[in-house]
């Protein structure tokens, strides 16, 4: 019996880390208004801006743009604002012409550095 409960103990803990990781990477970060911003969102901002080229506090500079733009979300919420989908590709084909690029290369170059398509 004794055996059994190591080698159940054993498994376990074996996959810990695993969770920890898994929750410490989706775990709330920030907090604005009743909006959470998650670690992986900073994450995600940080190795966009790494890839446009951004310099100095790069981290600092992701935090900060998330926190304004959920501030501005929450503010259009607010005021009966939002975007519709058609507006949303129009301002990523906006985003891609700005490199000579297509939608779908964009996503493909983020994909390459780790940035979701969400993101």
């Amino acid at each position: 019996m004794g055996r059994w409960l190591l080698a159940a103990v054993v498994a376990i803990s074996a996959q810990l880390p695993v969770s920890v990781e898994a929750q410490g990477r989706f775990a709330p970060e920030l907090q604005v208004g009743d909006r959470v911003i998650t670690r992986y969102q900073i994450d995600q901002r940080e190795r966009f801006l790494a890839l446009l080229g951004a310099s100095g506090d790069v981290r600092r500079r992701a935090r900060e743009q998330l926190i304004n733009e959920t501030v501005q979300r929450i503010a259009a919420q607010d005021a009966g604002i939002s975007v519709a989908a058609a507006q949303v590709d129009a301002g990523m084909e906006e985003f891609a012409a700005r490199g000579n690029l297509e939608v779908e290369e964009v996503m493909a170059i983020l994909e390459e550095s780790g940035i979701e398509r969400e993101s």
